[in-house]
């Protein structure tokens, strides 16, 4: 891995030079204002300096190598535990829990259905419980009837957040979330589509200056959809921003993804957030994600006054119970789920209907 140091005399002439050397790949390590020049202190020029570096063409080697290895490692891993789980069934040695899960008629094959799409135990419990107090007798042999109560427990434990596109007033919202959830492209989805129905002007604005490449990715969608994009590097170019695109109905901040466990990233976060300058804060989490790992980055996150959960790579989870899992354990509202990469047509309004029929269904 090289790094190397560029100065311009202004931050864009800086980056310009960085990926005309390194390329898009490149990695921003640091950037600050420096002086050069002048006598004695004085008459000294203003700069900006920008430390950047990009992998060897043999560490992305290893990188791609390890990465096949670990994932050969998370199939085998995976094959162990559901022939373990095969063999717990066939030899009626399921866990305790499980066992408690006894339910009369088409109840108990739901309750089934909800244990391999990742419900909790108690969850299920609680919703099952429900139904039965609802549903008389002969009625739990009725698949339709008994889908329907299902249904009806499910939508009363989601909380939906309205949808950005009803929104009366001027809104500036900002997107956080884990490294690789898929913040940038959600971005582009939510606005393609209220610009594309074009009853709100729509602004874009891009903190996620650590890969020059992330930049690219947003400034090549809000060219195709021609709204405006600004790029900052602190606070105090978001004031400025902000200021440039006040004539937007709705402004889109995309921030670098951040590891829940780093301390410094999550309070260099806050201070790029102030509450009342950002109006909303959305946490973006992938649904392929385990329950306790989302639930420390809901609870890390929580710490920057979020306003709802977005829920992306639906497509990519067998493990969809997830969503019901934190929505229940929290008081987040949901206000999008994601579940493709196609711009704009992959997202939809959070339904809690629908979110019932993807736990029930599959």
């Amino acid at each position: 891995m090289k790094v190397k140091r560029y100065i311009g005399e202004t931050m864009q002439d800086a980056i310009f030079k960085v990926k005309a050397d390194l390329g898009a790949e490149a990695i921003i390590l640091h950037t600050r204002k420096i002086r050069e020049g002048g006598f004695l202190g004085f008459f000294s020029k203003k700069l900006i300096e920008v430390i950047a570096t990009v992998e060897e063409d043999r560490d992305k080697q290893v990188t791609k190598e390890l990465r096949q290895e670990l994932s050969g490692l998370r199939e085998r891993i995976q094959e162990l535990t559901q022939t373990r789980q095969k063999q717990n069934r066939h030899f009626g040695d399921y866990p305790s829990q499980m066992a408690q899960l006894l339910y009369p008629g088409k109840l108990q094959d739901y309750a089934e259905r909800m244990v391999n799409t990742g419900v909790m135990f108690d969850i299920i419990n609680d919703l099952c419980q429900e139904v039965m107090n609802r549903l008389e007798v002969h009625q739990f042999h009725n698949e339709e009837m008994v889908y329907q109560a299902l249904v009806k427990e499910i939508v009363e434990l989601v909380n939906i957040a309205k949808p950005f596109s009803v929104y009366q007033s001027r809104k500036t919202i900002a997107f956080v979330g884990p490294t690789g959830v898929g913040k940038t492209t959600t971005i582009a989805k939510l606005a393609a589509q209220i610009a594309l129905e074009g009853e709100k002007k729509v602004g874009l604005i891009t903190a996620d200056t650590y890969r020059i490449a992330a930049v690219e990715q947003l400034k090549t969608y809000s060219d195709i959809i021609n709204i405006p994009l600004r790029v900052i590097y602190s606070s105090e170019d978001l004031e400025q921003a902000l200021s440039d695109l006040r004539y937007c109905d709705l402004i889109f901040i995309d921030t670098a993804g951040r590891s829940q466990k780093d301390y410094h990233q999550m309070e260099q976060l806050k201070e790029l957030l102030p509450k009342g300058i950002v109006d909303e804060i959305h946490l973006v989490v992938a649904m392929n994600t385990c329950y306790e790992d989302m639930m420390e980055s809901v609870n890390k996150f929580g710490e920057l006054y979020l306003t709802s959960l977005i829920f992306t790579k639906q497509d990519e989870s067998s493990k969809r119970g997830v969503l019901l899992n934190i929505l229940k354990k929290t008081s987040y509202q949901t206000s999008y789920i994601a579940f493709g990469q196609d711009v704009p047509e992959d997202i939809d309004e959070a339904d809690p209907e629908r979110i019932a029929e993807m736990i029930l269904k599959g």
